[in-house]
């Protein structure tokens, strides 16, 4: 799990919040990339370049929130195929176990 997130930036950012405001925040930041990675692919099976690319780029920001590089990188590639597909939805499953686990314990 550790490769799929900078642990130090997640502690940093959960690490002085009190434990129910951590976790309202957590539950926003889940919430938030299950949206816009399911907004990616919708737009890339629908051929919408636009709304792909704004999906891509929101993605890609709650990425950098996180350090979470293996997702945006597989968020900046072609996801035309149901294999980029189900590696994306994969590694979104395991950074937000990661998330969940390192801010749990910050």
């Amino acid at each position: 799990m550790a490769e799929l997130i900078d642990q130090q930036l997640v502690r940093e950012q959960f690490g002085a919040l009190d434990a129910e405001t951590a976790a309202m925040l957590v539950e926003a930041m889940e919430a938030d990339l299950r949206e816009w990675s399911k907004a990616l692919i919708t737009a890339w099976q629908q051929g919408d370049k636009e709304k792909a690319s704004r999906a891509r780029h929101s993605l890609k920001g709650l990425c950098g929130n996180f350090g979470a590089s293996e997702l945006m990188a597989l968020a900046e590639g072609e996801l035309s195929g149901d294999a980029e597909q189900a590696a994306l939805k994969a590694c979104l499953e395991q950074t937000i176990t990661a998330i969940r686990a390192t801010a749990c314990h910050a």
